[in-house]
């Protein structure tokens, strides 16, 4: 009886570290938004890799590259991927505010999964 109520104990204390472990590790599903400038990604891209971010800039289309990006005051730049194709059109060369997954490759460079593409101010 006492061996039983020990290896109770043992395993309900491992699922608890286990379970305690991955809610740390995984923000406990938490998609909070860190609001961040395109410099910030490119002095600390590591940091926020895997992490959802808002930026805000202007929207532009690179005809060399096809691809959508971010570009900022400075005229720094990101890579936009996902969002609608035909929003993205119509927001090209304005005011945006977009919101999405940060990751970077060697292939693409910085880019942003876009979950939420809008008009700025």
């Amino acid at each position: 009886m006492g061996r039983l109520v020990m290896y109770t104990v043992l395993g309900a204390l491992a699922f608890f570290v286990l379970s305690a472990t991955f809610v740390v590790k995984h923000g406990n599903g938490s998609t909070q938004t860190a609001a961040v400038t395109v410099h910030d990604l490119q002095v600390q891209p590591s940091a926020f890799k895997g992490k959802v971010v808002h930026l805000v800039g202007t929207l532009g289309y690179s005809q060399e590259a096809r691809q959508y990006q971010l570009v900022d005051d400075m005229h720094q730049a990101v890579v936009v991927r996902g969002g609608d194709a035909e929003v993205l059109r119509g927001l090209e060369g304005k005011a945006v505010n977009i919101s999405g997954r940060f990751d970077f490759d060697s292939a693409t460079g910085m880019y942003i999964n876009a979950d939420l593409v809008k008009e700025g101010n």
